[in-house]
């Protein structure tokens, strides 16, 4: 690579941990330079690490080696591992190291295979002394190892100065490796070729001289892209180690299917993602991170972090490694991320970003496939994001070649874009056809099982009149960014001067085909939550009685009076009864009191002291002050009242505030059944109608308590 080169990103602000009003943060985006270095962070250039070939069926020598090598190894004090850790580990690795050397010299084609790495004019002799020891069990060439921080090394994993005749290990990747001795074996193998280059030539050889040669020793053959790719890399770099500036030569990024990874938390206060590691630069997963045999990479940290100073939510990692392509075919990638992911390619020796899937906002918590076609034959450098916002954090990603044409959704039903998805549901008696559609709120794409909200209008009402309500839980930071948001509309709901009756007699049926069309886009019902207007709620009611097992959440936005007895199920809605959980809001002589309070929790909300039963204009502001407290909590998680609105907060799981079941706003019970949690008061601020208080009766104490904003 001769120049910079950086991923053109034409949706920067997605960079930003999903919330749109903050800045684009462009310092992230990586920068891979001719060493090759990648530079990002907060400005900062830090050397890709090293990652070395996996190993190979090694002849293993008697464990006398190991003796051998740990009287050969000296270390810090400071070492996270014991010295005797450290003694085991590299005597372990260096075992491996052994047996492939006495292997490789004995190969008739020794000679030959020497000309790979160190081209032809090399020290015939030397390399005859060198084959003849090694042949024999004589490793005393080999120059002594130290463990050092990577820090001391440029960030490497490790490497070799020919100043000192010293091998150098890096204590951080040791202690990372404690478990994986072929990994050290890999790193030692290719500064010995370091050392080996020394010995035989007069200059360095081009090139990461110690890579091939430790891949030839192993027995890996190498592609010719790969080849020229090794052959292209400088890794030469300038340390200042005991006070003495000397050049090194580390451990370069190499052979594929390892990660090197650094780390970014975000900082609220300043507004900015801040690096982690910085000590080490990246960090190097492995190799080992999937147990399928597919090439890419898959962890789960659950609800914890990856690690070394990483936050357990609102991270961002970044993830780059090397892997052959071949030009013009179709190779499927798969993906399961929570939250969002981006992936791009660049060959080894190009200046041009592939983009796999760069769109922006996008996110794969039930899986995504992704069809993308190389432009060039050979190594690529692979990289891609991972933002991790809260609670559960895991990336895999794998990727395969796949005969043929490859179509990454070949159901086009399950395709839904902003001209809608609609399917026809009946006739009236004029012969009418009736529809249900559904459209997305965020963007058009194709439908996944991942979270989903479903929003549903009310009589005479249409999908438009509630956008704004889908688009506040689109962009709500409270709950997981990145959840399919959808509106249905149901024609069947404007009936004009055919009245209230003529909406209700569909609702049993709209209810039914829109549980047919979740069901057969195969969204878990665990990830179906659904919000209701009026007599929308009652449509999400029917919704969550076809669909098995119920669904997650339910929202019944001042459920409707009454249908006329268009609705024959009415009377008999319980709004808890297929959900795991339901809240219910009640603010109009339009609404219905009763049914309200059959959800898990529900409120009642007052608008400036204007009685409930006096005006229906309080119907449709019922739905303005839920869609105020999703933003709010968005802008102020902290908010005196909002708060306690926050969608994750929809559980028996999490501690209430208020005693259940206690609460009227006109006092005494409601026919007899269970009443409300508290009571909200809004007033209008800016066109908008938000709570300003919020009454009810403390939990453990019975006592009255009011919160004021």
């Amino acid at each position: 690579m001769s120049n910079f080169f950086t991923p053109e990103f034409n949706n920067e602000s997605a960079i930003a941990p999903w919330n749109a009003s903050l800045e684009p943060t462009k310092a992230i985006i990586p920068k891979l330079d001719a060493n090759p270095v990648l530079t990002g962070g907060i400005g900062q250039e830090v050397n890709i690490p090293t990652l070395t070939p996996e190993a190979y069926d090694n002849i293993i020598l008697p464990d006398a080696s190991l003796t051998r090598m740990a009287s050969a190894v000296s270390t810090d004090s400071n070492i996270s591992l014991p010295d005797s850790s450290v003694d085991l580990l590299t005597g372990e690795a260096m075992s491996e190291v052994y047996g492939d050397l006495s292997k490789f010299a004995a190969d008739p084609d020794f000679a030959a295979k020497l000309n790979v790495p160190f081209g032809e004019n090399w020290d015939a002799a030397a390399a005859k002394t060198l084959a003849e020891a090694w042949f024999k069990g004589d490793f005393s060439d080999i120059p002594p190892v130290k463990v050092v921080s990577s820090g001391e090394i440029g960030g490497a994993n490790g490497a070799f100065a020919a100043a000192t005749d010293t091998i150098y290990l890096s204590k951080e990747f040791l202690a990372g490796n404690a478990a994986n001795p072929a990994a050290v074996a890999d790193v030692l193998l290719e500064e010995i070729g370091h050392s080996v280059d020394a010995r035989l030539n007069v200059t360095d050889s081009p090139g990461d001289e110690g890579a091939i040669f430790g891949a030839i020793v192993q027995g890996k053959e190498l592609s010719e892209g790969e080849l020229q790719g090794l052959k292209s890399e400088d890794d030469i770099g300038t340390v200042l180690f005991n006070g003495q500036t000397i050049s090194i030569e580390k451990a370069g990024f190499d052979i594929q299917n390892k990660w090197a990874t650094k780390a970014f938390n975000w900082d609220s206060n300043s507004k900015s993602w801040q690096q982690v590691w910085n000590g080490t630069g990246y960090k190097d997963f492995g190799s080992n991170t999937r147990i399928d045999g597919k090439k890419g990479f898959a962890k789960d940290w659950g609800d914890g972090s990856p690690g070394d100073g990483v936050n357990n939510d609102f991270f961002l990692l970044n993830f780059l490694t090397q892997a052959d392509f071949e030009k013009d075919q179709n190779y499927k990638f798969q993906v399961r991320a929570d939250d969002r992911y981006y992936i791009a390619a660049l060959p080894v020796n190009g200046d041009k970003w592939e983009y796999i899937n760069w769109e922006g906002k996008e996110d794969a918590y039930g899986g995504k496939e992704i069809q993308w076609k190389p432009e060039n034959n050979g190594k690529y450098w692979l990289f891609s994001y991972y933002m991790e916002r809260d609670s559960k954090a895991y990336f895999d990603i794998s990727w395969e070649k796949v005969n043929g044409s490859y179509s990454p959704s070949p159901d086009p039903n399950r395709r839904v874009d902003n001209d809608l998805v609609e399917r026809n549901i009946g006739k009236t008696k004029g012969g009418n056809d009736r529809r249900i559609a559904f459209e997305r709120v965020n963007s058009p794409g194709y439908i996944e099982n991942r979270p989903t909200w479903v929003i549903i209008h009310g009589w005479n009402g249409k999908a438009g009149d509630l956008k704004d309500l889908g688009q506040a839980i689109e962009r709500y930071d409270g709950y997981q960014i990145g959840d399919q948001v959808l509106t249905l509309d149901w024609d069947a709901a404007r009936t004009g001067l055919e009245g209230l009756n003529a909406a209700g007699s569909w609702i049993t049926t709209v209810g039914e085909k829109a549980a047919e069309t979740l069901n057969g886009w195969g969204i878990n019902s665990s990830n179906i939550n659904l919000v209701g207007h009026s007599l929308g709620t009652y449509v999400a009611a029917e919704i969550a009685k076809k669909i098995p097992g119920g669904v997650n959440k339910l929202i019944a936005l001042d459920p409707a009076a009454t249908t006329l007895g268009g609705y024959q199920e009415e009377d008999k809605v319980n709004f808890s009864d297929n959900s795991q959980w339901a809240w219910a809001f009640y603010g109009s002589a339009a609404g219905s009191e009763e049914r309200a309070a059959t959800a898990d929790e529900s409120w009642s909300i007052g608008f400036g002291g204007v009685p409930l039963w006096s005006t229906n204009d309080n119907h449709g502001r019922v739905v303005n002050v839920f869609a105020s407290m999703v933003e709010q909590v968005k802008n102020n998680p902290n908010h005196p009242i909002s708060q306690y609105f926050d969608l994750s907060k929809m559980s028996q799981e999490v501690p209430k505030i208020w005693m259940q079941n206690t609460f009227n706003s006109l006092g005494g019970n409601v026919n007899g059944n269970r009443q409300f949690e508290g009571r909200l008061e809004a007033k209008e601020e800016n066109g908008r109608w938000v709570p300003r208080e919020l009454k009810y009766e403390e939990n453990g104490t019975g006592s009255f308590r009011q919160l004021t904003a």
